[in-house]
């Protein structure tokens, strides 16, 4: 990840629209792979409490992965600017 953000802040223009192109396709995929977990869980567990149980830790799952591809290598806030 530091070197697609340091790719992002490239001078080239062509550079950064790779940047932005390599993290929608990784975003792209893990999307794809929790929906396909969720969509398999779902069909094999019928039962309403193991829907309401998986949806929910996907949706985490899914958050903390976005949060983590935004806030790669970013120094921790510490109240100062």
């Amino acid at each position: 990840m530091p070197a697609i953000r340091a790719c992002l802040e490239h001078r080239h223009s062509y550079v950064r629209r790779n940047a932005v192109l390599a993290i929608y396709t990784i975003y792209r995929f893990v999307t794809a792979k929790i929906l396909n977990f969720v969509t398999t869980f779902i069909w094999n567990k019928q039962e309403m409490l193991y829907w309401i149980l998986i949806s929910t830790t996907c949706l985490l799952v899914l958050v903390s992965v976005v949060t983590g591809i935004v806030m790669a290598d970013r120094p921790p806030f510490n109240g100062t600017r």
